[in-house]
């Protein structure tokens, strides 16, 4: 009788434990609003990067940065910026690749000066805007431009693959909003 109770209670526990593996987590995407009054400038940013992780210590994020356009009271698109850890040492001439879905793909040089913090930015001619707001990403590829060490990432989960397309999509709703 002990046997079967101690099997009977393995197995349900077994049973319950495999049922509370599989979580959800639903991610909120949201632009974040800061107004620095001190300094007189103002600042939007998505709440989330894209991150591309090589190991705990390695690895690079890029998102989209915005700033806002006095004239016409909205918020525009004004390139990538992005860091990256491990991924050579210094950066300078990085690039970045992007794979979409559809199989087109783009890259996008750094267009920033030499340093060793890791810091990039990319897209100043604001070329990819069109394909970042409806195309969604198979790969992102970061190359450092002096070393040539690189690290991609292939985007799996939704949330990445239409990451750009979901804070496009942000910014749209927040300049309707602010316009009204």
């Amino acid at each position: 009788m002990k046997k079967v109770l101690l099997v009977l209670t393995l197995v349900l526990g077994a049973l319950y434990s495999f049922s509370q593996t599989k979580t959800t987590t639903n991610k909120v995407y949201q632009l974040l609003y800061e107004n620095d009054k001190m300094e007189d400038k103002e600042y939007l940013s998505p709440n989330y990067n894209l991150v591309a992780l090589k190991t705990t210590k390695s690895g690079f994020w890029v998102r989209p940065s915005f700033t806002k356009d006095t004239e016409t009271n909205s918020w525009k698109y004004t390139g990538l910026i992005g860091m990256a850890a491990g991924i050579g040492g210094c950066h300078e001439d990085d690039y970045l690749i992007i794979l979409f879905d559809d199989g087109t793909k783009v890259r996008t040089d750094m267009w920033n000066k030499f340093n060793c913090d890791g810091d990039f930015y990319l897209d100043w001619d604001k070329e990819l805007e069109n394909d970042l707001r409806t195309k969604s990403i198979k790969t992102i590829r970061l190359t450092n431009g002096r070393s040539f060490d690189s690290w991609e990432k292939q985007c799996i989960k939704m949330e990445d693959k239409n990451y750009f397309i979901i804070f496009f999509k942000k910014l749209d709703e927040f300049n309707k909003k602010i316009n009204k």
